[in-house]
């Protein structure tokens, strides 16, 4: 079965009735989506004969990690996507070389996500900005790779507006702004940044580097628990213990301790919880920067 959280890109929605190929594409995910792969190939070239460049993406995604892998012709696939405008088709083929899986390393990963880039692609323009601060595949070049990253976050992709917060948190390549470094880690945890609603929980509940405000950081708390982050689920489960809400306090424990939450599985064992203690995994499984 394809392992679809190794691309940055594939397309798991059914398409619009008006876009081209959309019937053949629908078809071919479900297919898919029901563990029928040999069906959903020969159903997404149809999509692709029609025009349907999510089609190509997903194709070459199957190719590249499906019972029958062809990593050229996946290649192929990506750069028709994006020879007729599907930006994901490029960043897809950043990530081939990324992960070595075609010869030519981070320099060409740099390249094909500054195609990306240049097309507006958002995702691309912050690995590129990540590649540039940090001087791998390309030449290090700070003040390129903060103008990519603004240019990002201002595309809205979460992940650039966290780390843009960050910089101007800890004044890492820009000048120290609070109130700019609270604004963004705002926006990226509207746009789903696990990260920035738990820094910003913990700014504001401590009152660190900024008024203290326990409402709002509460409610980002909860946000950070939404998103699924393990350290949240510890916090406010702290604070309901604290507030002598032992049901909830064990429910957030358990879920933190599910997802490898050390302090959530030591809680677990201090409140008398050993089962559930004991059937959890210990290696947390929290991630959000990405930086491929």
């Amino acid at each position: 079965m394809v392992r679809k959280n190794d691309l940055m890109d594939y397309y798991r929605e059914p398409l619009p009735d008006k876009t081209p190929g959309s019937k053949m594409f629908n078809i071919a995910l479900q297919y898919e989506e029901n563990g029928l792969v040999d069906e959903a190939i020969k159903v997404y070239k149809d999509a692709i004969n029609e025009g349907n460049l999510e089609a190509a993406i997903n194709l070459g995604v199957i190719l590249m990690y499906g019972n029958k892998t062809d990593c050229c012709n996946a290649a192929g696939l990506f750069l028709y996507a994006a020879s007729k405008g599907l930006s994901s088709g490029y960043r897809n083929l950043a990530q081939m070389y990324i992960k070595n899986i075609l010869p030519g390393g981070n320099e060409a990963a740099a390249e094909y996500y500054l195609k990306a880039a240049n097309m507006g692609d958002a995702r691309a323009q912050c690995n590129y900005a990540i590649m540039c601060k940090n001087g791998k595949g390309v030449k290090k070049n700070s003040a390129e790779g903060i103008k990519w990253l603004h240019k990002s976050a201002e595309n809205g992709y979460y992940r650039a507006q966290a780390l843009l917060a960050e910089m101007y948190y800890t004044g890492d390549g820009v000048y120290k702004d609070i109130d700019t470094a609270v604004e963004w880690y705002v926006r990226a945890a509207e746009n789903g940044s696990p990260v920035a609603a738990y820094t910003l929980a913990m700014m504001f509940l401590e009152g660190k580097d900024i008024e203290r405000n326990e409402q709002f950081g509460k409610q980002m708390l909860d946000r950070a628990v939404e998103l699924g982050y393990s350290k949240a689920d510890y916090e406010a489960g702290l604070i309901a213990e604290s507030e002598n809400d032992y049901v909830k306090a064990v429910y957030l424990y358990s879920e933190g301790a599910n997802k490898g939450e050390p302090g959530c599985i030591r809680k677990l064992y201090d409140l008398g919880y050993y089962d559930r203690a004991d059937n959890v995994s210990s290696v947390s499984l929290n991630t959000d920067y990405e930086t491929e």
